[in-house]
């Protein structure tokens, strides 16, 4: 989606409020700034924010990713629920 936007406001030179805010959504920011730096619409601590802002994500995924790992693929046994996979307790 945030490719395909991004040819669209590429083409047209004209980012409307959704895209910008699609340049700082994490799924959506390495399609979607690019493109507002290359049309002269952001500054340079709005480009910083949205790589910062990707970065935080991505670390805070692999983090959820090693705790749903540890928690469930780890552990031999039992079901484990979603409730429980979720859980600060849980170790």
């Amino acid at each position: 989606m945030g490719y395909v936007f991004s040819i669209t406001v590429a083409s047209s030179g004209r980012p409307d409020l959704l895209y910008k805010i699609l340049a700082y959504l994490p799924p959506t920011a390495p399609f979607c700034m690019p493109v507002l730096v290359g049309l002269s619409q952001v500054t340079w601590w709005e480009f910083l924010a949205s790589v910062l802002i990707s970065i935080a994500a991505t670390i805070a995924m692999a983090i959820f990713a090693a705790r749903i790992y540890r928690r469930a693929v780890l552990r031999t046994g039992a079901r484990v629920s979603i409730r429980e996979l979720v859980s600060r307790t849980a170790s």
